[in-house]
């Protein structure tokens, strides 16, 4: 499992953010003078990753594991913090949750199929704790599309991408 750095102190996080819950976004509070133009006002930028990061006692963190932080009082530590809707900006803490890397990777958009061009059918496929099973051939794309997500919802369960349920 990837390894974390530990989050900073929980008070020392709460004496510097507020969270709101409507909008999911982590604001500012008044540490010093020079930031107090910046007080009420969102935290963070946006990654090249399409993750909102934060600035805090000279170092980067992801918004979203500061807010599963503050929330719960828990810190995720080897844990990650999976975007249930798949938006890495939503961060509604009800949009948030605890998941470990093989659960955090079920909840992706994937293409588990393809064409066969020597068969001329479409092959469905998933990958399941490590091992590729092989779900039959099919004569559409749609089909072998369908057997696919309807194993993945099986086999995944809440972790299943959301527009597939």
């Amino acid at each position: 499992m990837e390894k974390f750095r530990p989050l900073p102190p929980l008070a020392e996080l709460r004496r510097a953010f507020d969270y709101d819950p409507e909008t999911g976004f982590l604001l500012r509070r008044k540490t010093s003078k020079s930031n107090a133009n910046l007080v009420g006002k969102p935290a963070g930028t946006l990654t090249s990753r399409g993750y909102i990061s934060v600035h805090f006692c000279g170092r980067l963190w992801s918004a979203h594991r500061i807010i599963w932080y503050l929330v719960t009082e828990e810190d995720p530590q080897n844990f990650l913090i999976d975007h249930i809707d798949q938006c890495k900006t939503n961060n509604k803490f009800s949009n948030l949750r605890k998941a470990n890397r093989s659960q955090n990777a079920c909840n992706h958009s994937r293409r588990g199929w393809s064409f066969d061009k020597r068969l001329g059918k479409y092959r469905a496929y998933i990958c399941h704790n490590g091992k590729h099973l092989y779900l039959g051939l099919f004569l559409t794309a749609e089909e072998a599309r369908a057997a696919y997500r309807e194993k993945a919802v099986e086999l995944r369960g809440e972790f299943t991408p959301q527009e597939w349920k």
